[in-house]
């Protein structure tokens, strides 16, 4: 009936978009690019974009940024095509296009890698209530991003109550500006989830699935998950997979509906696991060869992008759905860290070093890892580092591995901090310096490393009155400079 219905539905927009309807063409060029009533067909989709497109439709614009996004191009060209129409819509107001930006921005894709503009994009959609946008804001903070928080604040505060709310309940996890307090949080979530705000839903059921201010719940958390994904939130539909999926006796027609919309919303992660569920069925389904194919075809379409390519990799890599395969990992981590993703490249570094999924090659390992260090990414600088100390990959050097691991403290990476601190305690790769070990150990906040107090109570009674003043002096500083977030 569904399917009678929307062919239906395609042949009246057909016949509404060849009158000239301007809503129609964009509807239609949807329809092409989803296989909604038809089958997906990118070049109609593309067709009816650039129709609507030309005659100034935002909607349009950013469905052919879509479609280039993810097309393969060996010189990028089509990702920089991507990112043209992702601005034009822009221009004209449209949040899903400033979300996109952010995403292309983050990645390098099509623009240079600018972290601080993909942050300026994904504020502009959120105060739009674009909600994947708070998904990329609070993932950005946690990799050490600055939301400028309180110039946001007083703007969203203009702009209703609901997402006031909705940052205040960010800045109570994130410990913005105020202390931070994960239950004042939830609280402030739930409050928000009222006013409407499917970001506050599905940030709040994340925290009854970790239990972080509220008591762990399941149940709660899949009650607000459904929120957000009726909201068209991809990662809620994605989330309640893989609660239905943990389950011993699992609703298999609720696990395929949340699959397929996530799929919808362009999430090759959710095309993946359909493609496999296809070929290795689980009760309730059938094994379809053919399906499983058409689904694994949409996933490599979709992860056209490093990110979508990282994402089905790491899947793999922890077993998060479906079985660990290291093997498999390595496959889409490759392309990933290839497109210059630092977090694949990371990832490639610790197979490589591990020897799982690959033979094990130290040289190869600290390949990537300097990859990933030269675009700033702390982790793989203290990997380098430890590398370094060790012989491996290259010959002995402390104290080029105290370079790398200097770098990555000062990066605000804390296991390097608290490792540099132990350094200069003992004269590793750099000068003795108790007054250097003391700044750092401070700095790292390093009480959170177990046993640690007793380690460095000796660092505190070795320093004179004169050496603990200068010793806390310079911890001061480095605080403010290099404080973990």
């Amino acid at each position: 009936r569904k399917h009678i219905n929307a062919d239906l539905g395609h042949a009246w927009i057909r016949r509404a978009a060849k009158q000239g309807v301007l809503d129609a063409q964009t509807t239609l060029g949807a329809m092409y690019e989803n296989g909604i009533g038809v089958e997906v067909n990118r070049d109609e989709a593309e067709r009816w974009y650039q129709i609507a497109a030309k005659r100034g439709d935002a909607a349009a614009m950013v469905g052919l940024g879509r479609l280039y996004r993810l097309q393969a191009s060996a010189d990028g060209s089509k990702q920089r095509e991507a990112v043209g129409w992702f601005e034009r819509a822009a221009d004209l107001g449209d949040p899903q296009a400033q979300y996109y930006l952010g995403k292309m921005y983050l990645v390098g894709a099509g623009v240079p890698q600018d972290r601080d503009l993909a942050l300026a994009h994904f504020v502009t959609a959120a105060e739009h209530d674009y909600a994947d946008a708070y998904v990329a804001l609070t993932e950005m903070y946690a990799q050490g991003g600055n939301l400028h928080s309180k110039a946001l604040e007083q703007q969203v505060n203009l702009l209703g109550e609901g997402r006031a709310l909705m940052m205040k309940g960010m800045r109570y996890e994130l410990g913005d500006g105020m202390p931070k307090d994960m239950a004042r949080a939830a609280e402030t979530y739930a409050l928000a989830a009222q006013k409407n705000m499917p970001f506050a839903a599905y940030r709040l059921a994340e925290l009854y699935l970790d239990g972080q201010g509220v008591h762990r719940d399941t149940v709660q958390a899949y009650y607000y998950l459904n929120i957000a994904a009726k909201a068209g939130m991809a990662p809620a539909h994605l989330k309640i997979a893989q609660l239905l999926f943990q389950q011993r006796r699992v609703n298999t027609a609720e696990l395929l509906e949340h699959l397929e919309a996530a799929a919808a919303l362009s999430q090759p992660l959710a095309a993946y696991w359909l493609s496999i569920l296809y070929r290795n069925p689980i009760p309730g389904m059938v094994k379809n060869i053919d399906a499983s194919i058409e689904w694994h075809a949409k996933a490599d379409d979709m992860s056209g992008n490093a990110l979508g390519k990282y994402e089905i990799g790491r899947m793999y890599d922890r077993g998060l759905g479906f079985s660990r395969d290291f093997a498999e990992a390595f496959r889409w981590y490759l392309p990933a860290a290839e497109q210059g993703l630092q977090e694949a490249q990371i990832a490639l570094g610790n197979l490589y070093y591990s020897g799982q999924g690959i033979e094990q090659n130290f040289g190869e390992a600290m390949y990537w890892y300097k990859k990933a260090s030269v675009d700033g990414a702390p982790a793989a600088s203290y990997q380098l580092a430890l590398m370094y100390a060790n012989g491996e990959g290259a010959d002995m050097s402390l104290e080029t591995a105290a370079h790398w691991m200097r770098l990555s403290a000062m990066a605000k990476y804390r296991p390097a901090q608290f490792r540099l601190a132990q350094w200069y305690r003992d004269g590793v790769g750099v000068k003795q310096s108790d007054v250097e070990a003391y700044a750092w150990w401070r700095t790292a906040n390093a009480q959170i490393f177990e046993g640690s107090y007793r380690e460095f109570e000796t660092v505190y009674r070795r320093l004179t009155p004169k050496e603990l003043k200068k010793a806390q002096i310079l911890a001061l500083r480095y605080q403010g400079d290099y404080a973990p977030d």
